[in-house]
């Protein structure tokens, strides 16, 4: 695992962690295990090669293990003082296409439906990311109803 961030074209790396353990996987305990999300408090002395100026700006949501982590939960585990330190308001993206805005996540039950028009037809590449945790299922389905040509991946 590697934590680091990119400022102003430079990249600094905070830490570089090779777990040990069965399969690499990282355990850590947690009654010695503290997560400190956009920084640290003044009360915590990192070590030397982690002592860079916190983090500015807004992080709403994380995953831990495959789970969504809703950040403005930890205010009650934190004491934050919402009133001293404003939370970031939450912003959805302007998009032109409501089909982006709500294709961001699928929960295995939706699709999205994407009609090209005729002057896009001529593009022949695609690109998607995908990060999932299921074995199976339709990442990608192309489909002519006038050529009768149907290819999946």
């Amino acid at each position: 695992m590697a934590m680091s961030s990119e400022i102003s074209e430079a990249r600094v790396t905070k830490a570089v962690v090779e777990a040990g353990g069965d399969s690499g996987l990282l355990s850590l305990q947690t009654e010695e295990t503290v997560f400190y999300m956009g920084g640290y408090p003044d009360t915590f002395t990192p070590p030397l090669q982690l002592q860079l100026p916190n983090f500015k700006g807004c992080i709403e949501l994380e995953t831990l293990n495959e789970e969504v982590l809703s950040l403005y939960n930890f205010e009650n585990i934190f004491q934050l003082n919402t009133t001293k330190e404003k939370p970031c308001g939450r912003v959805k993206p302007v998009l032109t296409q409501q089909w982006v805005n709500d294709a961001a996540y699928f929960d295995g039950t939706g699709y999205a439906e994407v009609t090209l028009k005729e002057d896009t037809m001529k593009i022949q590449r695609f690109e998607q990311e995908v990060k999932l945790i299921s074995h199976n299922g339709i990442l990608l389905m192309f489909l002519s109803q006038v050529r009768g040509h149907t290819a999946g991946v």
